[in-house]
């Protein structure tokens, strides 16, 4: 299967409906940009995520990022009016939550 690259897409595909990543913020450390690269079939299915960058203090936020774009539904690329299977990296600047820069309680 081919993955046209963002440039060769008229339309990017666009997650079907709001990411929840409360979870996600919970294991944000701090705000520096995670960038994953998803590879969308032609049916909006995702069949591949990877972590492109990730400080190492986020590499477990973004590994969990990463699993929920596998279960996230998309709305597929379009090129010239067809439905196409497309690459696209996505970046997120994600805050972390008030609870995980509270110091622990002994």
């Amino acid at each position: 299967m081919r993955f046209y690259a963002s440039t060769e897409v008229d339309r990017q595909a666009l997650p079907a409906s709001t990411l929840e990543l409360l979870d996600v913020m919970a294991l944000v450390t701090n705000s520096s940009p995670i960038t994953l690269r998803v590879y969308i079939s032609v049916d909006g299915t995702v069949v591949h995520a990877e972590i492109v960058h990730a400080s190492e203090e986020n590499r477990a936020a973004a590994a969990r990022l990463a699993l929920i774009l596998l279960e996230t539904r998309f709305v597929p690329a379009k090129r010239l009016g067809v439905d196409v299977a497309a690459v696209r990296e996505l970046e997120f600047q994600i805050e972390p939550s008030s609870e995980s820069n509270r110091p622990a309680s002994s």
